[in-house]
């Protein structure tokens, strides 16, 4: 309705009815237009100049396709209920999950130097975590290409944090080519049932 053409067909009294509209979508529906024409400051005649360069006939046509831009344009609610917040907060307070975490602190303080590794997404997680290892103290890097070449220095007693947002991307050997066994020591992937998570270990 409010293409980028129309608006910038605009003159300034035309504008001021458009910024009235749009920051007060509930209400303008409702308003006659000498309702509207007051409230922005304008002339009825403006209003209906507005309205035409709108491609409506009138201010009763504008209503009508404004309610129907504002319907069409509702922001979506988010498909996430209280069940999946559930049950992330039960998967994490339990002893299980709590000894799995003082597995990780032991290796990861053993550990000279931490490699994150992933691709795409993952590679933003990966850059991500080694920033915040280093700012805690600990020294890391992040490799978010598999063609990376990482010396035999660099991987002595050196911890390789692989990441995986989907779980699956652990499939592609090319992942971890640049942290090949016996250096892995582990995998971070979004679901414990996934095929990354079951080959971590």
């Amino acid at each position: 309705m409010f293409s980028h053409a129309a608006i910038a067909s605009l003159n300034n009294l035309e504008m001021m009815v458009y910024h009235y509209v749009i920051k007060n979508r509930d209400q303008v529906m409702y308003m006659t237009i000498r309702e509207l024409a007051e409230a922005a400051g304008v002339s009825t005649t403006t209003v209906l100049r507005f309205c035409r360069k709108l491609q409506c006939e009138g201010y009763s046509e504008f209503r009508v396709r404004f309610k129907l831009y504002l319907e069409q344009n509702q922001p979506q609610q988010a498909n996430i209920g209280a069940s999946e917040i559930m049950s992330f907060f039960k998967s994490v307070n339990n002893d299980e999950f709590d000894d799995l975490l003082e597995r990780a602190v032991d290796i990861i303080l053993a550990s000279e130097r931490i490699i994150f590794v992933g691709a795409g997404t993952s590679g933003a997680l990966a850059k991500y975590g080694a920033r915040f290892f280093s700012n805690v103290g600990k020294f890391s890097n992040h490799i978010d290409d598999p063609y990376f070449p990482v010396t035999n220095d660099m991987a002595r007693n050196a911890l390789a944090i692989v990441l995986s947002v989907s779980g699956e991307n652990r499939r592609d050997p090319a992942l971890c080519r640049p942290v090949q066994p016996p250096s892995l020591q582990g995998d971070v992937d979004n679901q414990p049932r996934t095929l990354a998570a079951g080959e971590a270990g």
